[in-house]
């Protein structure tokens, strides 16, 4: 995450939270003094996190922590019993969770998250392991819901839909990885099966694996690129795919990536490719 100042936040699995500022190495073992005394009682990887404002949301394997990371720590702490997999501040400012155990939603008058499953067992789906959030048009939000496919629901309405519902039972193991808008589509990586497309104006799922045989080795991530494109994590290194053409890009250890199996890719302001791996983030070369 690239906030207003320049600053880079990073978070990582084993370590916790870092930030440096803008470049072009590979990030190095330096955790952020702001935050040492904090992660050492911690003692907990942080998995998500985003801003809201000033304050600074951290999602970890059973809790979330947020605060004004300006006064040195984050002052709270809620436990919620799962790893938080997804934070995210919809178009109303209010901070979203996806956890191993549902949704939840903070509640400002207690300044406590609210377990809210309702939104899912409602629609009759029992699994509520919430892998991924993204935000859509007109106010929307799409769950990634692993083994069970994807549930788009309309908080005005309460009401919503599923996609993708028999992914599991069409291929075993196959689930949702990562979500993300492109254009007018929401794009979702499934570990297995690889890259499907929604249309959200023709309300249509188009099997893009079809049309691109390459999109269906199966996907880890997905993330805007420059120009319109879409990033695609795999196992064997990273695919910058674009739409219009169907043309694909392949990146490999080779032009500069320090592993092939990555976990996530960003594109900053200035359209630099970010990738994180097991051997830690780093930049393409333009």
């Amino acid at each position: 995450l690239l906030d207003r100042s320049g600053l880079l936040w990073a978070g990582t699995r084993e370590k916790g939270l870092f930030r440096t500022r803008l470049q072009f190495e590979q990030f190095n073992d330096w955790p952020d003094p702001l935050f040492m005394d904090w992660q050492q009682q911690q003692n907990k990887a942080a998995l998500s996190f985003v801003w809201q404002q000033d304050t600074l949301f951290v999602g970890q394997f059973d809790q979330i922590s947020w605060g004004k990371p300006a006064s040195g720590k984050l002052e709270f702490q809620q436990l919620i019993g799962a790893r938080v997999n997804a934070v995210v501040v919809d178009n109303q400012q209010k901070v979203w969770l996806g956890a191993d155990n549902g949704v939840w939603h903070f509640d400002v008058k207690s300044n406590s998250f609210v377990q809210d499953n309702n939104i899912l067992t409602k629609a009759g789906i029992s699994s509520l392991n919430v892998r991924d959030i993204e935000l859509l048009p007109n106010g929307l939000i799409a769950f990634g819901l692993w083994s069970d496919g994807v549930y788009i629901y309309n908080p005005k309405t309460t009401e919503g839909f599923r996609i993708l519902s028999d992914l599991a039972a069409k291929l075993t193991g196959d689930a949702i990885q990562d979500l993300t808008m492109l254009g007018d589509s929401l794009w979702i990586a499934a570990r297995l099966s690889g890259v499907y497309r929604y249309d959200l104006v023709l309300n249509q799922l188009h099997e893009t694996q079809q049309q691109v045989p390459q999109l269906s080795l199966g996907a880890l991530c997905l993330a805007k690129g420059p120009k319109q494109s879409l990033l695609i994590c795999s196992g064997d290194g990273l695919l910058r795919y674009q739409p219009e053409s169907n043309e694909i890009i392949h990146y490999g250890t080779a032009d500069g990536l320090p592993d092939s199996h990555l976990l996530s890719a960003f594109t900053d302001p200035n359209e630099r490719i970010w990738v994180t791996s097991p051997r830690g983030i780093s930049v393409l070369p333009e």
